[in-house]
């Protein structure tokens, strides 16, 4: 595991696409409706050897291409 050990690479994408999970705003109609909650459980019991952060690198593993960054402001 080369580089930083939080950010995405060790997960297959790229750092810059990696965001944290302690504070999110979510769309619970697309959450609901693509089964997220499932696909991240999934995801999880498939890969527990590189979960380092389990709920923030299933998010950003199953959401990849799908999440959007709102200013802070």
């Amino acid at each position: 595991m080369e580089g930083d050990p939080v950010g995405g690479n060790r997960l297959g994408i790229a750092d810059d696409a990696y965001v944290n999970s302690g504070i999110m705003v979510l769309n619970l109609d697309y959450w609901r409706e693509h089964g997220v909650t499932a696909k991240c459980m999934q995801w999880l019991e498939s890969n527990p050897e590189i979960a380092l952060l389990p709920d923030q690198d299933a998010i950003n593993v199953v959401l990849q291409g799908a999440k959007k960054n709102i200013d802070v402001k």
